[in-house]
């Protein structure tokens, strides 16, 4: 699992320190929200559900496990729009529901903060 109290991988060259990723944080959740409702799951974000990572982390894992399932076919939707491959889900190494939701949240929000540095790196040039 991710680290979210220190920093976290962008890229193999790219390491974002927390207050980096705080930065980004917002702009991350609102992709996730974006890419959920486009998966066709009704999902609601709150300020305090983003003001760190923990907090977004553990709202992200609160509807997967209401999704029911991490086999459903909202679920896989999901990670295609959030450009996510299934073999990252697949290769988590657990059975138990609520600790592959909780992987797949950190995947989910480490893949948003990717897609929002990389549109505010490529804007400003």
């Amino acid at each position: 699992m991710a680290d979210f109290t220190r920093s976290i991988s962008i890229t193999d060259t790219v390491l974002l320190e927390r207050s980096d990723v705080l930065a980004l944080l917002p702009a991350a959740a609102q992709q996730i929200f974006k890419d959920f409702n486009r998966a066709g799951i009704n999902f609601t974000l709150s300020e305090t559900d983003y003001e760190t990572p923990e907090h977004l982390r553990t709202r992200v894992t609160q509807e997967l496990i209401r999704l029911g399932s991490t086999a459903s076919e909202s679920f896989f939707q999901l990670l295609y729009l959030s450009d996510i491959p299934e073999a990252a889900i697949q290769n988590v190494n657990t059975n138990d529901p609520q600790k592959i939701a909780l992987q797949a949240a950190e995947i989910i929000i480490i893949r948003a903060l990717q897609k929002v540095w990389f549109r505010k790196k490529y804007s400003e040039t």
